[in-house]
């Protein structure tokens, strides 16, 4: 009798497992954040420092290997300065907020593994701001200021995630006056099950 009783409740067991497994939560929130290292152009990469990345996005699983999602990216970037002996800087620092909506693609969804590839691509509203830096070279001092560029920014995405986790590369551009401005934010962060 006790060998029947535990092979039933073995049985229900493997049974909510499999139909939880089965049962895509919907609607997930993804929390993260790391490192922004800047990419392109050289000036960025030149004079201004790695920064950090939080990131938040919703997505909604349409089909176990498609999400759709909408995202928030907000990169900060310290400038390092002029690289000149004689010269010292104050302010300058870069934020880069990128909106966006996209599609995730999970190409192993369907092998039941609890770690999951995701491949993903996006599109929407990028805008660049350079906050005022004060300049003194000797006794010369001046104050620079800049208004923010706003721009259509795409981005891709990969990255691994489990049932609470992830782990992700990202590669953000604007299209921005100068021309292309890009980053790669290194992300890890959490996964929010909000229901179906």
């Amino acid at each position: 009798m006790r060998n029947r009783i535990l092979g039933c409740l073995v049985i229900t067991t493997c049974l909510a497992l499999n139909a939880k497994a089965e049962a895509q939560d919907s609607f997930q929130l993804l929390l993260g954040g790391g490192a922004a290292i800047p990419v392109v152009p050289s000036a960025f990469t030149d004079f201004w420092n790695t920064g950090f990345n939080v990131d938040g996005t919703l997505q909604f699983k349409v089909a176990p290997e498609v999400a759709l999602t909408a995202g928030f990216d907000v990169g900060r970037f310290g400038f390092s300065g002029l690289g000149l002996p004689y010269a010292s800087t104050d302010g300058g620092a870069t934020t880069i907020s990128f909106a966006s909506v996209g599609m995730k693609l999970y190409p192993l969804a369907k092998t039941g593994s609890v770690v999951q590839l995701y491949l993903g691509f996006g599109a929407g509203f990028y805008r660049l701001n350079i906050a005022d830096m004060s300049v003194r070279v000797g006794s010369q001092f001046s104050q620079v200021t800049s208004t923010p560029d706003n721009a259509f920014g795409v981005h891709t995405v990969a990255g691994i995630q489990t049932n609470d986790f992830f782990i992700e590369a990202s590669y953000l551009v604007g299209f921005t006056q100068g021309g292309a401005t890009g980053y790669l934010p290194l992300r890890i962060g959490v996964i929010l099950n909000l229901g179906p």
